[in-house]
């Protein structure tokens, strides 16, 4: 190809675009329309270009005139504070929201195995006998479990119990990559633990104490795990059953969805981290502190509903707005 001939050919098409490119902001309709379609072209152009030359000075300039022209046609970066809205009143709680099956299930499935782990623990000598010894036990009870709200400052144990629950989830998100095979055995470790706890507590009637200090915090802790659990199920379930999709697209579409709930669990299990650091070891009243943890739990759950619900009837699926495309070259 005569390099020279085909930049003499199409200078005035770039000259022209890069004209509109300039202008981007006073645009008007057939000028928008006359960007779209000069885009295109000269995008072809770079390809044609790319393939058949090595000049690259002629190539430099189409490829930064193309970026500039994309940038145009696809619109001005949205500003942080409002993908930062968008997020947490649409990709988060939507996702949320269309998980809501498995993540109820997920809940519904450890509760029932701590219950029946701690009613094991609570009435069987022998395996309280396995677990301690009487007095190891009874330490337990009467100060270790209470001391561990208590026993640092609420500023660094806030940092800690942060750090602590948000490794628990990231667990849970990590074994997403391994279509969430490991999940079930990571929410039996974690709901036989409280239900070992929960048991041995009760068997030395120290029951109101567990309780008043695990509820405060522990409603929306062991809720984002959950939920952390229920998309890595779900991004499982996706290769055994992607829909009318492509298996490929259904599983890049959960795979965004998992990072969503990621990040949006950081904010969950600051707060919870929070009323664990402040609200469990303080002195308010049981009812009082066992209240707010109530309240907290219930708020994200209409949280939850309210604006899931709302942008799940919009259509919306929590991915990202504009999948990203490749600039065309034909």
């Amino acid at each position: 190809m005569d390099i020279d001939a085909f930049v003499a050919a199409h200078r005035p098409t770039w000259d022209r675009l890069e004209d509109l490119v300039r202008r981007r902001r006073r645009l008007a309709g057939p000028e928008v329309d006359e960007l779209v379609e000069l885009y295109q072209r000269v995008a072809t152009h770079l390809s044609v270009v790319r393939s058949a030359s090595t000049d690259a000075v002629v190539v430099g300039r189409l490829s930064s005139l193309v970026a500039r022209a994309r940038s145009a046609v696809t619109g001005a970066h949205t500003p942080a504070w409002r993908e930062a809205v968008r997020f947490f009143t649409v990709s988060f709680p939507v996702v949320a929201y269309r998980a809501r099956r498995w993540w109820l299930g997920a809940a519904l499935a450890s509760l029932v195995v701590a219950y029946v782990m701690g009613a094991w623990v609570a009435g069987n000598p022998d395996v309280q006998a396995a677990v301690g010894t009487p007095e190891e036990i009874r330490r337990l009870v009467d100060h270790d479990f209470a001391d561990y709200y208590s026993e640092n400052p609420a500023t660094s144990f806030a940092g800690q119990v942060w750090v602590n629950n948000a490794w628990v989830s990231a667990q849970v998100i990590i074994s997403a990559v391994l279509l969430g095979l490991p999940i079930p055995y990571i929410l039996w470790q974690n709901a036989a633990n409280v239900g070992l706890i929960g048991g041995l507590m009760t068997a030395y009637d120290k029951a109101d104490v567990f309780w008043g200090l695990i509820l405060p915090h522990g409603l929306l802790e062991l809720t984002a795990v959950f939920l952390a659990a229920g998309v890595g199920l779900r991004l499982g379930w996706t290769v055994i059953d992607p829909g009318p999709r492509r298996r490929g697209e259904a599983l890049a579409e959960q795979g965004r969805a998992v990072m969503s709930v990621a990040l949006g669990l950081v904010v969950v299990l600051l707060v919870s981290g929070l009323i664990e650091a402040g609200v469990t070891p303080s002195g308010l009243p049981t009812w009082a502190r066992i209240g707010i943890g109530v309240l907290a739990e219930v708020l994200f759950l209409v949280y939850v509903a309210v604006f899931g619900r709302r942008a799940a009837r919009a259509g919306e699926t929590g991915d990202i707005e504009h999948a990203p495309d490749l600039a065309p070259t034909a």
